[in-house]
């Protein structure tokens, strides 16, 4: 050992208790810091698993006549929002629901469903687990309106981890669901989904406008800047607009409605963000205070 490390483990070990001191306040700044990072990392940075995260957005709806802001689109508005090839490349919707599952001989569950349209899995780069997802156009087929696929946190704790469940038969709300197959753990979205089925494209899908309960997600065009984003989004509510006979703007110069893109990552953070900003300045000051006090002693 040189004679400069053995000097400065001897002038350590002559200082005991004031050596343990600065570890136990070290160790207890990056540990915080350490652990809110990580929470950070997830809720504002990657709070899902998905490739090009920074091109996926989630469309909202404001109808301010109605007081109605940050709302869900209808079905068929979601569909003609997401068709707008020429700023994204692709996009998908879903909306969210609860329903009682019966399975076998197990108790009857309460179990949110996350109902799918279009290409939904590959768009967030979700895999199988076990068995197989459904095809994106499941929805427009009634023979594959009654498929299902386990969330894997909800395969693990309500089936066991049973492998042999793909291909069985589960009820929501008395209707039967073949599981076709258990989404891998990457998935983890939307937050506290159970399972996921086919939103059934039928007879009642036109009139379906007026049901906000659709959250589109669409991944923008590389190279597509905000401002024709926003300009093709604005296209499609005046559409809206000029086909419900309304101008589109009101009577005080507000728009009818309007359609919003804001970046997923920040939409999931939610009222997060702000918590977790305040986290990560509080867990900053910890650590100063920490090295502050080594310093001194």
């Amino acid at each position: 050992m040189p004679t400069t490390l053995r000097q400065a483990w001897r002038a350590l070990w002559r200082a005991r208790a004031a050596t343990l001191a600065a570890i136990l306040c070290l160790a207890l700044g990056v540990g915080a810091t350490t652990t809110v990072l990580a929470v950070a990392d997830v809720v504002l940075l990657r709070p899902i698993a998905a490739r090009d995260l920074d091109r996926l957005v989630v469309l909202r709806l404001d109808l301010p006549p109605l007081d109605l802001f940050d709302t869900n689109l209808g079905p068929p508005g979601a569909e003609e929002a997401l068709a707008r090839r020429d700023v994204f490349e692709t996009g998908a919707a879903y909306a969210e629901r609860e329903y009682n599952l019966t399975a076998d001989e197990r108790e009857p569950a309460r179990v949110r469903v996350a109902q799918t349209l279009g290409p939904y899995f590959a768009l967030l780069d979700a895999g199988a687990a076990r068995g197989r997802l459904y095809a994106p156009d499941a929805s427009r087929d009634p023979a594959r309106h009654q498929t299902a696929v386990l969330g894997h946190a909800f395969w693990r704790r309500h089936f066991g981890g049973d492998p042999s469940v793909v291909g069985r038969t589960v009820r929501l709300n008395g209707r039967a669901y073949e599981i076709v197959g258990v989404a891998d753990a990457a998935l983890r979205h939307p937050r506290g989904a159970d399972l996921f089925v086919p939103y059934a494209v039928d007879s009642t899908f036109a009139n379906s406008r007026g049901r906000l309960v659709m959250t589109p997600i669409a991944r923008v065009r590389a190279g597509v800047p905000p401002e024709r984003v926003d300009a093709a989004l604005r296209a499609v509510a005046d559409g809206w607009a000029a086909a419900s006979g309304n101008a589109p703007n009101g009577p005080d110069g507000r728009p009818t409605n309007r359609l919003r893109a804001v970046p997923l990552a920040k939409w999931l953070a939610g009222e997060l963000r702000p918590v977790t900003r305040l986290l990560l300045a509080a867990v900053a000051l910890v650590l100063l205070v920490a090295c502050a006090n080594v310093a001194c002693l």
